[in-house]
């Protein structure tokens, strides 16, 4: 798979209807990305094409009066179908062009690309293993008229394999791990509340998942468009996301717009020098940037990542920030995304280990659905999944924003949330409940040490089993 595409559409909006009504005139100017491989765009048993892809998007604005343009980056692509059979199929398409990369220029270079020759107001990025539906583009440009936001469409899943299209959950808002791996969670309380009184309304999200986005052309490339220092693809959507909140935009979801998206299996892209290099040459890019003191987190806790922190030529954004005046990592933390995991000069960081020998900790693909919590084997002090954060609050964090809690007779992790039952009140060297109980490593004959045996809450007693004690790890 070595083709990106971007189509590039101009439009007129002259009347447009969402979940309300808004008239006003605007020209626009709308970009969708992605790859094309050996079978064409997808494949359900029978090729779907290029041509039917964009017919697809052309019936999707047909019915409006739109005026609009069509442009494909072919990014160097030795398909032999994306030459002169594209350059056929194109041909009976109306408004459409075709820009043509000689080198691979990856994700980034091609949005680039296509987005330097738009006319109009507004860009509007979609993957192309995607499928539109009825009324997805009006929500989009009726809040990316202003130039203050990042507009994403609420994702829906696209099967891989038959093109089934499935709802997604309703509530959903982007964050990251302490990997910096893109994450989709479930949104704070108070934006779920709000989201309950008025369902249609567009809601914040710390980061965008970066395949579908809109945005006013303006504010794109005033504040910087793409870092066209990432290679082919990765952590270009968080630096995007972080960059937009720091330097006086907004990232938001509209759930008025549904966009189906294939979540692939496995990569499409080829990385010159391997997957680790490029992605981990982006990651260290944008930490670098943007990150302030986590960064020394991140690049702590990723010695392969730390290894090519140096050599980033990151000069021109250091000053991009600088120009634009953009507000700190811990600006982002506090305000855009409160809920967060991270370790903070406010909040404990390290290991809880009970007296018997066992540590807290999760184990890799811990669901955030209720998934046991265990006396786990304690780690060394860069072994992330058995380190924790505990705040002011009482909450017991672990990465991918779990949290422990009690739950029907014993511990587990959850997502967390404002559930009170994820409140642990340390009491000298123990871990209450709200209610005054205490947590537990069950101890069985098997294993006297707790290792892999269950945790709860119990009476509190005079027994190690309920003794935990916090030892401290410097998160940077």
């Amino acid at each position: 798979m070595n083709a990106a595409t971007i189509g590039h559409f101009e439009v007129l909006i002259l009347f447009c209807k969402g979940v309300a009504s808004c008239q006003w005139e605007r020209m626009t100017t709308v970009c969708f990305e992605g790859e094309i491989d050996d079978r064409g765009i997808y494949r359900a048993g029978t090729q779907y094409s290029l041509t039917t892809q964009l017919t697809s998007y052309r019936k999707r604005i047909s019915n409006r009066k739109l005026k609009f343009q069509i442009i494909l980056v072919d990014d160097a692509s030795d398909r032999r179908y994306l030459s002169e059979e594209l350059d056929n199929a194109v041909a009976n398409l109306d408004k459409v062009q075709i820009l043509r990369n000689s080198n691979r220029n990856g994700l980034v270079g091609a949005r680039l690309m296509g987005a330097r020759v738009a006319t109009g107001d507004v860009l509007v990025f979609l993957d192309a293993h995607c499928e539109v539906t009825k009324g997805w583009l009006e929500p989009l440009l009726d809040r990316a008229g202003n130039d203050d936001v990042f507009i994403c469409p609420h994702i829906d899943l696209l099967s891989e394999d038959t093109l089934a299209y499935t709802k997604s959950i309703d509530a959903h808002w982007g964050a990251f791990s302490w990997r910096l791996h893109f994450r989709w969670l479930t949104p704070s309380g108070d934006v779920m509340l709000k989201k309950i009184r008025n369902p249609s309304k567009p809601y914040p999200t710390p980061a965008m998942a970066g395949g579908l986005f809109a945005v006013r052309k303006s504010l794109f490339w005033r504040l910087g468009g793409y870092d066209s220092g990432m290679l082919i693809w990765g952590a270009e959507n968080l630096e995007l996301s972080w960059r937009a909140w720091q330097c006086g935009a907004r990232v938001e979801i509209t759930p008025c717009s549904r966009v189906g998206h294939i979540f692939r299996r496995h990569s499409p892209y080829k990385y010159p020098g391997g997957v680790s290099k490029v992605l981990n040459s982006n990651l260290a890019r944008a930490a670098t940037v943007w990150m302030d003191e986590w960064a020394d987190f991140f690049f702590k806790f990723n010695p392969p990542i730390s290894a090519i922190r140096d050599q980033q030529n990151v000069y021109d954004r250091v000053e991009l920030r600088k120009n634009l005046h953009c507000k700190s990592f811990e600006w982002y933390l506090e305000n855009v995304w409160p809920q967060h995991f991270f370790p903070t000069t406010k909040r404990w960081f390290g290991r809880i280990k009970n007296e018997k020998g066992a540590c807290l900790g999760i184990t890799g693909g811990t669901p955030g659905l209720g998934a046991p919590a265990l006396g786990l084997q304690c780690g060394t002090d860069l072994d992330l999944d058995r380190l924790l954060v505990y705040t002011p609050e009482g909450k017991i964090m672990a990465d991918e924003g779990l949290c422990l809690q009690q739950g029907n007779g014993r511990a587990v992790w959850k997502s967390c949330s404002d559930n009170k039952k994820q409140i642990w009140v340390q009491d000298g060297a123990r871990l209450k409940t709200i209610s005054g109980s205490c947590l537990t490593l069950l101890i069985s004959e098997k294993n006297s040490d707790g290792i892999d045996e269950a945790l709860t809450s119990k009476r509190c007693v005079e027994d190690d089993s309920q003794i935990w004690h916090f030892e401290r790890v410097p998160w940077r």
